[in-house]
């Protein structure tokens, strides 16, 4: 279970004078009052930001060497001295601990919402809420994003990506490091990630369209889908399929759905199975591979299918087993199926 900071630990910090000032707003709204607090905060343009809070957070990346931070709330109020005292009761508050500048908005029982920009060359940003939704991009370093109650979406960062979302999705954009996203249900959507992937979830889909390094994947009730990977691919899902594109090594294992893989040239030894569907693996017909499949359930020698010649099959009980050398063999991949078919397609 993904466990997350206490609210009340984000008062424990200590914060230093720096250089911030604010100004707060109010606004009639039915019956309630907006109230808007506007402020900056200086800080190393190359150095590192933490934001803690409750709500909905938007965090840009702009040039200059401050943080520019507007805060809304909503605070049901008949007057509005009434309102502010309120909003004083949960501040606002800005400062620095070391070389860190941090900005944290107290938990109060109104509806919030933050936009901030930093700096785009920040080193690192991290950035929590509880009960709301986080949303980042154009940022040249590392970014920590964590979500209570909400959906995490990560826009272009260069640096490294961990996310963490206790039931929302996770939605990823260009990253220019690695990337590591655990959500307790949601599903995770991936454009394009430079490094290595370590995507999990606990009960929704995954798709990564692009991944530069190496990916491990795992779903407990979805399904899986990678595009393209120039390294290997490491598959788990409990009920669902999986389908990859291109990869240079896949292992993948599925408890009830089909598997779907492509091989780049370079492969390495692989490993597929399923408990009770289809595999189908795709083979450039240059690649030299030794090919051992083992197809469980109905001793049907027809369940083992191959565009390649050579393919040697025969009945053991209840379980098919086969045997394929493409062009004198080479790297091993091994397939596993429970009663589907099992296809071998030359590319």
């Amino acid at each position: 279970m993904l466990r997350l900071v206490p609210f009340s630990l984000f008062w424990a910090v200590l914060l230093t004078a720096s250089q911030h000032s604010s100004q707060t707003t109010f606004k009639r709204d039915g019956n309630s009052w907006m109230v808007t607090e506007q402020g900056s905060l200086s800080v190393d343009p190359v150095g590192q930001v933490r934001v803690k809070a409750a709500g909905n957070i938007r965090i840009r990346g702009g040039t200059g060497a401050q943080v520019v931070y507007r805060v809304s709330r909503s605070v049901r109020a008949v007057q509005q001295h009434e309102a502010q005292a309120m909003a004083d009761r949960f501040p606002v508050t800005s400062g620095r601990q070391g070389s860190t500048a941090i900005l944290q908005v107290a938990y109060g029982p109104f509806a919030t919402s933050l936009e901030i920009t930093v700096p785009r060359g920040l080193e690192s940003l991290s950035v929590e809420t509880l009960g709301g939704d986080v949303d980042v991009s154009d940022l040249n370093g590392a970014v920590v994003a964590e979500a209570s109650g909400g959906r995490i979406n990560v826009g272009h960062i260069g640096g490294n990506i961990d996310a963490r979302a206790a039931g929302g999705a996770i939605v990823l954009g260009v990253i220019g490091g690695n990337a590591r996203c655990l959500s307790g249900g949601g599903a995770i959507n991936a454009m394009e990630i430079h490094g290595d992937s370590l995507l999990e979830t606990g009960g929704g889909d995954i798709h990564l369209r692009k991944a530069g390094g190496a990916v491990r994947a795992s779903t407990a009730g979805g399904r899986i889908e990678v595009v393209e990977a120039k390294g290997t691919v490491q598959a788990h899902t409990f009920g669902g399929p999986i389908e990859i594109g291109s990869a240079k090594g896949v292992h993948c294992e599925s408890a009830s759905g089909s598997i779907v893989a492509q091989f780049l040239p370079g492969i390495l030894d692989s490993f597929l199975s399923t408990g009770s569907g289809d595999i189908t693996v795709w083979i450039p017909s240059n690649l030299r591979v030794s090919i051992r499949a083992q197809n469980e359930g109905s001793g049907n020698v027809g369940t083992v299918i191959s565009d390649f010649p050579g393919l040697r099959v025969m009945s053991a009980g209840a379980a098919v087993m086969a045997d394929l050398l493409i062009n004198g063999g080479g790297p091993i991949v091994q397939l596993a199926g429970n009663g589907g078919r099992i296809y071998i397609k030359k590319r």
